[in-house]
């Protein structure tokens, strides 16, 4: 299911999508400590996360602090420090990507103490995760998320054996969806007939949008990812737990590795 980073290699080049898990509690307590402000690259990466969210940077670093840090520590691995700690072009569903709209394609999400990124070099990407828990929702609204969910997922049934786990997949799946097309959630219930619809939404009558894809995850966590999936080789990379790794994994970008000049073209 995980892995430790391992080094870049060449082995597909541009046309690999990554998935990282960023244990958030270990990594706030790592930034927390002074020695994280000696290294010049990640100085840059704090800067540029403290200017886009100066109120979370305030005070001891929190979890979302640290799921962005790590964010643009990955970007530094996939891109280099340049872009990784240039300010983000927001798109009009809040989406963040880098100027000019170059790759990699990249997606955030966080719950609880975990957080997770995805990257795609060639495509528009979205992932989500979720802690378990059990939703407060009405019957009939649980049933129109668990519909949709299957249905934009092209039928697949829903894993787990119990409903609060099936709602949760199927909420991760629509999310992950959302994030990928940029619209937003809130965009997308609408658009399906969640939010101001009647009756569970039907398949037939729902715009499937990007492949999905269920990832999974231990400790009752549920995550998907929506778009390049087939382009995933199926392990979630494991975000380093010592400040020497992390800076380890910022500096390996050799030129090239995913970014070829016909990418760079868009």
């Amino acid at each position: 299911m995980t892995e430790p980073p391992a080094r870049p290699n060449a082995r597909a080049g541009a046309a690999t999508t990554e998935i990282w898990l960023i244990e958030l509690e270990p990594l706030s307590r790592l930034l927390a400590d002074a020695e994280w402000r000696a290294s010049s690259d990640l100085t840059l990466i704090e800067a540029a996360v403290t200017q886009a969210a100066p109120s979370q940077a305030a005070g001891l670093p929190g979890r979302r602090w640290a799921a962005r840090i790590a964010l643009r520590v990955l970007l530094a691995h996939w891109a280099g420090i340049e872009m990784a700690s240039s300010p983000f072009a927001i798109g009009p569903g809040g989406k963040p990507a880098l100027p000019s709209g170059l790759p990699p394609f990249f997606s955030l999400s966080h719950s609880d103490k975990r957080a997770l990124v995805a990257f795609s070099p060639r495509a528009e990407i979205g992932i989500d995760i979720e802690a378990p828990r059990s939703p407060r929702l009405a019957p009939n609204r649980r049933q129109q998320i668990i519909a949709a969910g299957i249905a934009m997922a092209g039928g697949q049934p829903l894993p787990g054996d119990t409903l609060d786990r099936q709602m949760l997949q199927a909420w991760v799946r629509l999310e992950a969806i959302a994030k990928c097309d940029g619209c937003g959630m809130g965009r997308l219930l609408g658009r399906i007939g969640i939010f101001g619809g009647g009756g569970a939404p039907s398949a037939p009558a729902i715009d499937r949008g990007p492949d999905v894809l269920d990832i999974s995850l231990d400790q009752g966590f549920v995550a998907a990812l929506a778009g390049p999936v087939s382009q995933w080789d199926g392990h979630v990379r494991v975000f380093p737990a010592s400040l020497a790794d992390i800076e380890r994994l910022a500096g390996q970008h050799p030129a090239g590795r995913h970014l070829g000049a016909d990418q760079r073209m868009g």
